[in-house]
């Protein structure tokens, strides 16, 4: 059993089928076996998997982004972005190129997903 446990922790496994389930539950696709294998492709290669921002789909992050986009300017600012990063559990600066005065959406999505 402690071996079991300490496997659990070592991969986060634990983490990482509590997302796969949300992720279902939410989308409830039809095909379930190839959402999760679609899920499964996505994360192949990431080191922290218990993050939930790697299940944001593109419609979500881009209706985050939107409401932060009050002025449908496609672009926010650095603390617009900052407080849009931190309604979703990511705490910190956003990483921006020096001197950046605005984040695009593409590259919002890139800092939601982690991806």
């Amino acid at each position: 059993e402690v071996q079991a446990r300490q496997y659990l922790e070592r991969h986060q496994l634990v983490a990482l089928f509590e997302q796969l389930a949300q992720a279902l539950i939410h989308a409830k696709p039809d095909d379930p076996k190839a959402f999760l294998v679609s899920k499964l492709q996505t994360l192949r290669g990431i080191d922290d998997l218990s993050s939930p921002l790697l299940f944001f789909d593109e419609d979500e992050v881009d209706a985050l982004f939107d409401m932060y986009d009050a002025s449908k300017r496609g672009k926010l600012t650095v603390a617009q972005t900052a407080e849009a990063l931190v309604a979703v559990g990511i705490d910190g600066p956003p990483l921006l190129p020096a001197g950046a005065k605005f984040v695009s959406r593409e590259e919002f999505r890139q800092m939601v997903t982690g991806i």
